[in-house]
């Protein structure tokens, strides 16, 4: 699946958790390895410890084995 620049999207990461992240720029879910997600929700996203680490506007790493997206 293709993901334009801008989409909103829900993201279902199995080490962060469930976050809503924008798309940086366009690209295919089938050839990235890393999905290039913004944090776009206003409360912060934790890391595995448990302590916030991104914040709104943040680059989140998403490693495509690791999590779901799907546009909102």
């Amino acid at each position: 699946m293709k993901i334009a620049k801008g989409t909103l999207l829900n993201v279902v990461h199995r080490r962060k958790g469930k976050f809503i992240g924008i798309a940086e720029r366009d690209f295919d879910i089938t050839q990235e390895e890393f999905y290039p997600i913004a944090l776009a929700q206003e409360a912060p996203v934790k890391g595995f410890s448990g302590r916030p680490k991104w914040f709104p506007g943040d680059s989140i790493s998403c490693r495509n084995s690791l999590c779901f997206i799907e546009p909102i």
